[in-house]
């Protein structure tokens, strides 16, 4: 084949012209054998502006909607009734009518009853252990665990999660209730829980596999769990024959209400100075239920509905707030207990609430002897597995340092502060190390890979090329306010470095190499004048009106050194707020690219002396 037929080939050349009146450019070749044909290809530059031309559809911008409209529209589709409206809402809102009818009693009915049977076990002893670290009275802990799982058997799309009471919430409305004093302070023989406990959601899910039958390690768990009921039985059984309460002063349950109570709206009178603390409870109940509802729904490959979980817990919430109850939760280790026992479906938790009605309207007396004391051991047997996660620090720590100060942190607050107070600083802290990362982003100067348009880290691959006379440059993160002086001074940085190369001193060289140094340094920083920089905006995920002036005051600062600099790789939203600024006027185009390559093509061609690299299409 002759040199001729082997000669680039320009696809463009000859059939168009690119915007601005620009004929096609060199572009970048590459070199291929096919079939030991050797074959080469060169394409141009395709800045943004030819990308709109060529390729922007009709339909793009959308038809601009004012507010009203879409007001009103939202209205009128909302309070629309007719008759598949209402059906759909009750298929929303109530999931029960969607996943009952495919029920089947054969392959899921046992594991269900087994399952609800097990977790009524777990439901006694720590209902009413929580309710005393809530300081209310006992028996309120098994109203929740009675009125609010009825509503999310219903209402939630979980199978598997066990709604009722949960250590932290019971911590929450105990500070809630003596911030308020209506209460006495009786409840003493709890509040070392209260200092000891920090959060049951932090136990960890990786301890638990999904395989049956559960291990060794999962059995004597499991067992630990069950057998708070079993101590309170003994320890009723023994305060009865002993008469410990006479004998020895023990504080005892007292009387216990049978059957359930009236229904009684809530003091509307509490609602003010209860409201920020029932943020932070909602916040962390609804918190902890969606991360179970996530985690089993993965396991057991099912999907949930967040929107309806939130929905279903504040329905329970509030409906069982007229029954005595006081906030609802999930709980890990009864979720557990639910998912290893075989449940299958919600029917578990109806079954569960139908057990616990027989123990409310029949043996409740049956616990008027139980010590107080004893339910503030069933709470440390059932969190004993938090305790243990303070080894998780280690590698939390070696993941990522900043996760493992959040911790830190939120749990010194809570220890030392309060439960509500304590969240709280961990969610501020959280976002301060938000704000902390976007203020000092990752940012770096990219090299490319020989022979290919891949464009990588230069400061984790040393061995990348760099391009003569060009610089690009990636930020890593919103491009904003708070961080435009580091964005115009890790610029600034890159010229400055680039013009700042000095010759070596004349005493470390040898006197007949000087002459030999200085003109290879000359001809060195001849061949490395910097003459273009390009910007990865591909991290740039968002770009405020501070932002925009600061990349045009970098284009007119570097264009005093002549340095041009140009965008490549924005995203829609940062190319429209662009334009909506005027940005386009105010600079000569073309300034954005499509991709980094495609900017490295137009600065290769701003300089014809300087060598092309090749690359791959």
């Amino acid at each position: 084949m002759s040199d001729d037929e082997l000669a680039p080939v320009d696809h463009c050349e000859g059939t168009e012209r690119l915007p601005h009146g620009r004929s096609p450019r060199s572009g970048s070749v590459v070199s291929v054998t096919l079939r030991n044909v050797p074959i080469k290809v060169k394409r141009q530059a395709i800045d943004q502006e030819y990308v709109n031309e060529r390729f922007t559809g009709t339909t793009y911008p959308p038809p601009c909607v004012s507010l009203k409209d879409k007001v009103t529209e939202k209205l009128k589709k909302s309070c629309s009734c007719t008759r598949n409206c209402v059906i759909r809402f009750f298929f929303v809102f109530f999931p029960i009518i969607r996943w009952l009818p495919q029920y089947q009693p054969r392959e899921y009915l046992l594991n269900d009853l087994v399952s609800g049977f097990t977790i009524l076990i777990l439901h006694i002893p720590q209902g009413m252990a929580y309710g005393l670290l809530a300081s209310v009275d006992p028996v309120n802990g098994l109203y929740v665990s009675f009125f609010p799982v009825l509503v999310y058997f219903l209402m939630g799309t979980s199978r598997h999660i066990s709604v009722g009471t949960f250590a932290v919430v019971s911590l929450m409305i105990s500070s809630a209730v003596s911030k308020l004093g209506v209460v006495d302070s009786f409840k003493h023989n709890a509040s070392h829980v209260e200092q000891e406990n920090t959060s049951e959601a932090v136990v960890a899910m990786k301890t638990y596999e999904t395989s049956w039958p559960p291990s060794k390690e999962e059995a004597i768990v499991a067992l630990s769990l069950a057998t708070g009921l079993l101590q309170v039985v003994i320890s009723t059984v023994a305060s009865y024959l002993g008469n410990f309460n006479k004998t020895f002063g023990v504080e005892i349950m007292g009387h216990v209400p049978t059957g359930i109570p009236a229904p009684v709206p809530p003091r509307s009178d509490l609602l003010a100075p209860l409201a920020t603390d029932a943020i932070a409870i909602a916040i962390v109940s609804y918190a902890v239920a969606l991360s179970l509802a996530k985690t089993f729904a993965k396991r057991n490959k099912y999907t949930i509905d967040p929107n309806q979980e939130l929905i279903a817990l504040g329905t329970a919430n509030t409906v069982s707030s007229f029954f005595s109850c006081f906030p609802c939760a999930a709980s890990l280790s009864r979720s557990l207990v639910q998912e290893r026992t075989g449940g299958c479906t919600q029917i578990a938790g109806l079954v569960s609430s139908v057990l616990m009605l027989v123990v409310l309207l029949v043996l409740a007396p049956m616990f008027y002897n139980l010590p107080k004391c004893i339910l503030s051991c069933v709470i440390l047997v059932a969190l004993k597995g938090m305790f243990m996660q303070f080894l998780d620090l280690k590698t939390i720590w070696s993941v990522s340092r900043v996760d493992a100060l959040i911790w830190i942190v939120t749990f010194l607050s809570v220890v030392l502060l309060d439960v509500d107070i304590g969240l709280m600083t961990g969610v501020i802290f959280s976002i301060l190390t938000v704000i902390y990362r976007s203020v000092n982003p990752h940012q770096t100067v990219l090299g490319v890979i020989p022979n290919t348009e891949v464009y990588l880290d230069k400061k984790r691959y040393s061995k990348l090329e760099e391009i003569p006379g060009i610089k690009i440059f990636h930020f890593g993160s919103a491009l904003y306010f708070m961080n435009r002086h580091v964005f115009l001074s890790a610029l600034k940085k890159i010229s400055v470095d680039e013009a700042s190369a000095e010759i070596p001193p004349v005493e470390d060289l040898l006197i007949g190499e000087v002459n030999d140094k200085a003109a290879k340094y000359v001809q060195k920083k001849k061949e490395k004048k910097l003459h273009h920089i390009v910007i990865d905006c591909s991290s740039i995920s968002y770009l405020d009106a501070t932002g925009v002036e600061v990349i045009l005051e970098v284009i007119k600062e570097m264009k005093k050194d002549e340095i041009a600099i140009s965008l490549a790789a924005c995203s829609v939203p940062m190319y429209e707020l662009l334009d909506r600024s005027g940005f386009f006027s105010k600079v000569t185009l073309p300034v954005i690219f499509p991709t980094i390559h495609d900017a490295v093509l137009y600065a290769q061609d701003q300089d014809p002396e300087k060598p092309t690299i090749r690359a791959t299409v």
